[in-house]
């Protein structure tokens, strides 16, 4: 009996690390076409940091 208990908890922790690795992988799921590219992702994360930088900047500095 403890040693199917053992083999069991070994099997799960070897399912455990696989899943692991797939999920960084991005391998646990088919990639959506309707997604965007992580490049056009940080693309537009990166515009919007700009923008709000830029109004807080207006903001801070008084003009004349």
């Amino acid at each position: 009996m403890e040693e199917t208990i053992t083999t069991a908890l070994q099997q799960n922790e070897a399912l455990r690390q696989g899943i692991l690795k797939k999920a960084f992988e991005g391998r646990l799921i088919e990639q959506d076409p309707k997604d965007e590219s992580a490049a056009k992702l940080l693309e537009r994360i990166k515009a919007k940091r700009d923008e709000t930088t830029n109004e807080t900047r207006k903001k801070i500095i008084p003009k004349g």
